[in-house]
């Protein structure tokens, strides 16, 4: 999975690798957050907890509040072989949302199987 900077570049989420993944089987995945100005790698638990809250927390503020971002993604590019030994590539979304703290992985609406992309205006 390709790393991911923050949305104001403060830090990056990094992600381990699965060397091999059956089918139909789940399997956890490691991750940590750097600090982009010192590549710092935090591997303790509960400071791998506040860095990824800082990761996700790194949003710009401002006096207006509808300025203010409700809902931050990241479209994360998932790179793997598949059982012919071509590299393949999907996309998956890790969503935060700001007000209520909670963060969830979903798909792109766009590689969905039956999306229709908007039409333009005229």
């Amino acid at each position: 999975m390709e790393s991911q900077p923050s949305l104001q570049k403060a830090y990056n989420l990094r992600f381990g690798e699965i060397l091999a993944l059956p089918a139909n089987v789940e399997a956890s995945l490691s991750y940590w957050v750097t600090d982009s100005l010192f590549h710092q790698i935090i591997p303790v638990e509960g400071e791998r907890q506040s860095m990824l809250e800082k990761f996700l927390n790194d949003n710009p503020v401002h006096d207006d509040p509808i300025m203010n971002p409700a809902l931050v993604w990241w479209d994360i590019a998932i790179k793997f072989r598949d059982t012919d030994e071509s590299v393949k590539e999907e996309l998956t979304r890790l969503c935060f949302d700001v007000q209520s703290g909670v963060l969830y992985a979903t798909v792109p609406p766009y590689t969905e199987r039956g999306f229709k992309p908007p039409k333009p205006r005229q």
